[in-house]
């Protein structure tokens, strides 16, 4: 009987959670796409470095494999 009466509290709460995301102010839009530029501009500039840095690390563990093999 608890269960039926907090689901009937929660469902109006839901209900106005829903509308109220609806609403969603300009500047959250303009926040959100701020972040994206700069989060794609970060990645630009890393993704280079960290391929390198993967691209060595792999490298190198094959030549230790290799070496000890001969």
């Amino acid at each position: 009987m608890q269960i039926r009466k907090s689901a009937a509290l929660a469902l109006p709460l839901v209900i106005g959670a829903g509308s109220a995301l609806a609403e969603v102010p300009a500047i959250v839009g303009t926040t959100v796409t701020a972040m994206t530029t700069d989060a794609t501009s970060i990645f630009t500039t890393v993704f280079p470095y960290a391929a390198a840095v993967l691209g060595m690390v792999v490298v190198l563990k094959l030549f230790k494999r290799f070496v000890s093999k001969a």
